[in-house]
């Protein structure tokens, strides 16, 4: 399923209304500054909702799965909350304004108006600051909850995108636009590779090879000589990875330790440690789990990281936090 696809058929909810914000308090607000502050209260009200609407558009792209999809919604309703709040607090702030204009120039309170704007722009500052580092926190809470391939699949494109920008500098080196420096450039793009295999991700790698010999077919002065060990290096990972997955099979997996609720495994085939749970575990062990890099893998059915003895700790240490031991 595409990601328009995901979605157009899970969309997300949203449960602003204009009845959110008291139209009594959004009156007052303007009552001392507006002729009309019964509509201007209208306009508050409908622009709390199309904020809230714009904030889920700009970031429900980001959501691709179930998962994700949870998480946002969870996170959209708590910053619709805490937006109320702030809100308020600031049309109760404004409420004080009082303009010359409504209440007449005479004997007018120029040191209290000014105190109050003040006031009032305190409150405006904390409203606008606070959304804008709630945005990036959901922004970031919903990326943590991405699928391991998902995130497998950004891994790809950001080498591509290196690799290439690498190959590009190289070309305009070449043509003398830039000086020097080609044999760093040069450095990073192998290196690039050498990283991407030995982390196992060998179809990455394989296609930024691909991308160099694609690149480089029409260059007087390859990146790469046809003898150079790059060429081969991806396919000696490959056969360290099966050698590896080769040893495994004989004991593919063990138990590390078992929950009333979870269970932990070594998992040596998959290269990863992993956690599975009876049910659904709650938003509180979720987060628990994305803070210390462990990620939902929809094919495995588990939550799992790299294996480590840090992996191992990270399990023991979560869940012995909410589970007891068998």
């Amino acid at each position: 399923m595409t990601r328009d696809q995901f979605t157009n058929e899970h969309a997300v909810k949203i449960n602003a209304r204009v009845d959110d914000i008291p139209f009594e308090l959004a009156a007052r607000a303007y009552s001392g500054i507006s002729f009309t502050p019964e509509r201007r209260a209208e306009i508050v009200r409908e622009e709390y909702v199309a904020h809230i609407q714009s904030v889920a558009e700009d970031l429900s792209p980001l959501v691709t799965n179930t998962e994700q999809r949870a998480v946002f919604e969870e996170e959209l309703e708590r910053y619709r909350q805490r937006y109320i709040d702030l809100l308020t607090r600031y049309l109760a702030a404004k409420s004080r304004v009082v303009s010359p204009m409504i209440a007449g120039p005479s004997n007018f309170p120029v040191a209290k108006h000014e105190k109050a704007l003040r006031f009032e722009q305190k409150r405006l500052d904390e409203l606008v600051s606070w959304s804008e580092r709630a945005k990036e926190v959901i922004r970031k809470k919903i990326l943590a909850a991405r699928s391991e391939e998902e995130v497998e699949a950004e891994k790809c494109q950001r080498l591509l995108k290196e690799v290439r920008l690498s190959i590009e500098t190289i070309k305009r080196i070449d043509a003398g636009e830039y000086i020097g420096g080609r044999d760093l450039f040069k450095s990073s793009i192998e290196g690039f590779i050498r990283r991407a295999a030995d982390r196992g991700d060998i179809k990455a790698a394989r296609e930024a090879l691909r991308v160099v010999a694609e690149a480089q077919a029409d260059m007087k002065r390859p990146i790469f000589t046809k003898r150079h060990s790059i060429w081969r290096y991806v396919d000696e990972a490959e056969a360290r990875l099966q050698k590896h997955k080769e040893l495994a099979q004989a004991t593919p997996e063990r138990t590390i330790i078992e929950y009333k609720g979870a269970t932990v495994i070594d998992n040596l085939e998959a290269d990863r440690v992993q956690i599975i749970f009876d049910d659904i575990p709650s938003q509180e062990i979720r987060s628990a789990l994305k803070q210390q890099g462990w990620k939902w893998s929809p094919k495995a059915g588990a939550w799992q990281r790299k294996r480590t003895t840090n992996s191992a700790q990270s399990a023991r240490h979560i869940l012995s936090t909410y589970y007891g031991e068998e």
